[in-house]
């Protein structure tokens, strides 16, 4: 019913409310505004409500591009180890992302200190492994 309700209110602001103006960050940071004290029943609801769909259409993409490129990188990486890393982040990632559809109770450190970090070793751990294919003599191209 909630996201039935503010469809209208989405498709009118394409850029959004604003950060922190739905729920009780609303009530407390932006009494006046008209999505202020809305429980949104997702993290994603609450993206497209806070950002627009625009906004909510950059971080789905993000999302895509992160998962697509865990399952590549796993494909590509020769050492078993590196591989299991990048199983685990793109694993755990996947996990995030879908206990962001259910609820909204991942915040904003779960996000600062896993997501993000998850993500930059998740991009730098195909490196490292035709890195360490080089180091071992093995010939293999450096690109990625």
């Amino acid at each position: 019913m909630n996201r039935i309700s503010i469809q209208p209110y989405i498709y009118a602001h394409p850029m959004g409310g604003g950060l922190a103006t739905s729920s009780s960050e609303g009530m407390l940071y932006n009494p006046g505004h008209p999505l202020a004290g809305f429980p949104p029943d997702s993290g994603f609801l609450k993206s497209a409500i806070e950002t627009g769909w625009i906004g909510y259409a950059v971080s789905i993409i993000y999302f895509f591009v992160l998962l697509t490129q865990g399952v590549g990188y796993y494909f590509k990486a020769q050492d078993g180890r590196i591989r299991l890393y990048i199983l685990v982040f793109t694993a755990s990632m996947f996990v995030y992302i879908l206990a962001q559809y259910s609820q909204a109770s991942i915040g904003q450190f779960p996000t600062l200190f896993f997501f993000y970090p998850a993500a930059a070793l998740l991009s730098r751990l195909l490196q490292i492994d035709k890195l360490s294919a080089v180091n071992n003599g093995k010939k293999t191209d450096l690109t990625v």
